[in-house]
């Protein structure tokens, strides 16, 4: 009995869909591990979480989005851009060649 070989393109089409199959596979593993077991694999390997329930955060600056400026600043500083975007804008107007 003599064995048939599989031609070339045959030969890579299979190695090609194995590959793509184990691509997906360490994809999707990937993300349930970052997502549905990512607590349990984190106490497996020993991490725990940070916990800051005692800590003493009064000193600390916590606030993260802060406002350098009040309504009446904001609106000056309103005023002050539209004069020189109409300042501009006349000599613009004004200008000829």
């Amino acid at each position: 009995m003599s064995k048939k070989r599989l031609s070339k393109v045959a030969h890579h089409s299979i190695i090609l869909s194995l590959c793509a199959l184990i691509m997906v596979f360490v994809i999707v593993a990937n993300i349930l591990c970052y997502t549905v077991f990512d607590q349990a694999l984190r106490t497996w390997v020993g991490e725990f979480g940070l916990s800051t329930k005692s800590a003493d955060t009064s000193a600390l600056d916590t606030q993260y989005n802060k406002a350098d400026y009040t309504k009446d600043t904001l609106n000056a500083e309103y005023e002050k851009i539209t004069e020189e975007i109409c300042e501009e804008g006349i000599v613009l107007l004004k200008w000829e060649e």
